[in-house]
């Protein structure tokens, strides 16, 4: 099995994008993954925040780069596994405990073995991360989903229709709080087809459950349990499941998704001094020139289903396994993929290198001409005419080759020719778990920062993560990683509709005497030195809100000060200041338990000076 020494070097390329509030479609039109299709929208805020915490978890590496494993806690996500099928005239139709039988008994102990089986070989797959998922300790059996209505996806659910139910409606009416509740059932939907047999299993990602209810679903064929009745399911589709669970975890697809979509950024450069933009936004899973394809006369990848290994070399490159000659498809050869209506050189505003036309489909060298997989080869490597092939050197000489063997390529090409198998295969490479170490050590940040509620009682999030989207029912374990504190920091408008505000223990700004700063990231008027120039409502936070919110306000002078909370209808609810105050800098508070949800404003008034503020309450 080839592996490869992945060297990673940031360096710095900016990007323009439109504007904060843009979105970007992380989709490949050849992927078989329905995560992205569903829910591959994110903004470019949510795109800073991962670069960010992408960057942390690398320094975080590179600190512990000589110990022999980065963690000795393991992290325990429960589990609980639904069943998702109709039962019609008393009998069971398409139940997992049927799947792969021709006699249709339903037999519970069935269900529970693949589900035992199917535990054993994820746990097997995230062990090199330090996170392990255990069966939840009241639902230790899979649970029959079959309520009438809720019994399958739109019109095949009983007296469903072409719109309902859909996915989130099934996780919503199912969900087992507190728990990552993974889903199967005989066929997934895609956006036009309550059945796509091409669909294998689809994910939420953290930034989508402010609407949407966290979950997996995964076909039946595709848990790694049922490879009593389906080879498949220990084969080709072994590693769907982790692929899937990943995406609820941040990890995106590091192949093939620069080209379709208009708010898609460039392609990677094959130097590598863009990375941080691209795929994972992780620089050691170097970028390949687009859709994977195996097994055909433009394959891009050599593969060997003996040895479970691939080999990157482009569209019309080849790879000889006896001589270890590799040779990269030159600028003649693209992918046979072609979008006839989008010209990537058009959108990107740049001609093609060697003067092709091109632009209609994925090509073996990026907008600067060099050739993917080239990065770092010796100059003798490189042919001087690149038309057919771009190089002809032994493999050893390539070092930040596009990877193969890895979970998170878009699509189950890769899956289907050289997935990584488990421990417990006869096959098992203990070099290869399907993911790098860099994402595995990404998955266990989002678990700790994105699903972890803080149990610290003078934290700013107390019982809540870092994510303003994700409700405590929503969280899967309870710690110190994802407290926040009061401190000097300030983020844009688009971060505080994401996360809440404050600084983890990790942050340059956290400060280990907090007593200075509230929760709203403002100095307290009592440290504060310098007089506010303004009369205002500074913040309020949260808001929405429930039923605690803050209001924090200056005065630039001694005054008479009323502060007053009405209603949209005009009327007084309440007086929370009414008297003298110095100038300076103040926080006080709003306790809204026993008002109606609605919206209200907060009104700060002298007699010379007003300010009013609207604020929404939710419960």
């Amino acid at each position: 099995m080839r592996f490869y020494i992945i060297i990673s070097i940031f360096l710095s390329l900016e990007y323009a994008y439109n504007n904060a509030s843009s979105t970007h479609q992380n989709i490949d039109g050849n992927s078989d993954c329905l995560t992205d299709e569903f829910y591959g929208d994110f903004t470019d805020e949510e795109i800073k925040h991962l670069i960010i915490r992408r960057k942390k978890v690398r320094e975080f590496m590179n600190k512990t780069l000589h110990r022999e494993e980065l963690h000795t806690l393991t992290l325990y996500v429960p589990v609980v596994f639904h069943n998702l099928y109709k039962t019609v005239d008393g009998s069971a139709i398409n139940s997992y405990c049927d799947f792969g039988y021709d006699v249709l008994i339903n037999d519970q102990d069935i269900c529970n073995d693949r589900m035992l089986r199917s535990l054993e070989v994820l746990n097997a797959q995230y062990l090199p991360s330090g996170v392990q998922f255990e069966l939840h300790d009241d639902y230790p059996e899979m649970l029959h989903a079959t309520d009438p209505g809720f019994d399958g996806f739109f019109e095949d659910a009983t007296g469903g229709t072409a719109t309902s139910p859909e996915a989130n409606a099934l996780k919503e009416h199912y969900n087992i709080p507190n728990a990552l509740n993974i889903y199967t059932h005989e066929c997934l939907p895609s956006t036009v087809s309550s059945c796509n047999s091409g669909k294998y299993g689809f994910a939420t990602y953290p930034w989508h459950l402010d609407n949407n209810e966290p979950g997996i679903f995964i076909k039946n064929q595709s848990l790694p349990g049922s490879g009593d009745t389906y080879i498949g399911a220990t084969a080709s589709q072994v590693g769907i499941l982790a692929h899937e669970i990943s995406h609820f975890f941040t990890l995106q697809h590091i192949n093939g998704t620069w080209f379709l979509m208009d708010t898609n950024t460039p392609r990677e450069l094959v130097s590598g001094q863009d990375c941080e933009f691209h795929g994972d936004f992780i620089c050691d899973t170097p970028g390949s020139p687009g859709f994977i394809v195996v097994n055909n006369d433009l394959a891009s990848y050599y593969t060997n289903s003996t040895s479970r290994e691939c080999i990157y070399h482009g569209y019309g490159g080849d790879y000889d396994s006896e001589s270890g000659i590799l040779r990269i498809g030159g600028y003649n050869s693209i992918s046979d993929t072609i979008f006839a209506n989008y010209n990537y050189c058009e959108k990107w505003g740049f001609e093609d290198y060697y003067g092709l036309d091109n632009c209609y489909s994925y090509t073996n060298y990026d907008n600067v001409g060099d050739f993917f997989g080239t990065r770092g080869i010796p100059e003798n490597c490189l042919n001087e005419n690149k038309s057919e092939y771009a190089t002809n050197c032994n493999i050893n000489q390539y070092s930040y080759l596009p990877i193969g063997n890895n979970f998170m390529q878009a699509g189950t090409g890769t899956l289907s020719y050289c997935s990584p198998r488990p421990i417990g295969h006869t096959d098992y490479d203990e070099s290869n778990h399907g993911f790098t170490t860099e994402q595995f050590e990404n998955i266990r940040t989002s678990l700790e920062l994105d699903y972890t509620a803080c149990n610290i009682e003078p934290a700013c999030n107390t019982s809540f993560s870092i994510r303003k989207g994700i409700e405590p029912d929503m969280l899967i374990r309870s710690g110190e990683s994802s407290c926040l504190y009061p401190c000097n920091k300030t983020e844009s408008v688009e971060y505080y509709k994401q996360f809440r505000a404050g600084c983890l223990i990790t942050d340059a700004e956290y400060q280990p005497d907090y007593s200075q700063y509230d929760c709203s990231e403002k100095l307290l008027s009592m440290y504060e030195n310098i007089n506010p120039q303004n009369f205002e409502i500074n913040q309020i936070y949260p808001n929405p809100f429930n039923p605690i919110t803050s209001i924090s306000y200056s005065l630039p002078q001694n005054a008479d000060l009323e502060i007053s909370v009405i209603d949209i209808n005009g009327r007084m609810i309440e007086i929370l200041v009414n008297g003298f105050q110095f100038t300076g800098n103040y926080t006080i508070s709003w306790d809204a338990a026993s008002n109606p949800s609605g919206i209200y404003f907060i009104r700060l008034k002298t007699p010379s000076n007003s300010d009013t503020h609207k604020i929404v309450l939710i419960k």
